[in-house]
């Protein structure tokens, strides 16, 4: 789940964490390195745990999505 250390990323991964799911939590955030200092708890390593607090695999991935990556076919 891209963005999953907030907001609506994080929603997702939670619930489907509720649903026993593995989840690849990947973000900028990780803990004790945060991009919002302001937002405390809110890493991929915080969404993780609550992953497995809620019965699912959470796996916590630091990632910036910054690279265009183009399909075999050349388009995309």
């Amino acid at each position: 789940m891209t963005g999953a250390s907030r907001g609506g990323g994080r929603g997702i991964a939670l619930t489907l964490g509720e649903e026993g799911a593995t989840v690849y939590v990947t973000g900028r955030s990780i803990r004790g390195d945060s991009t919002r200092a302001d937002l405390p708890g809110a890493t991929v390593t915080d969404t993780a745990e609550q992953v497995f607090a809620r019965g699912g695999t959470g796996l916590p991935f630091a990632a910036t999505m910054r690279t265009t990556f183009r399909s075999s076919s050349g388009e995309g």
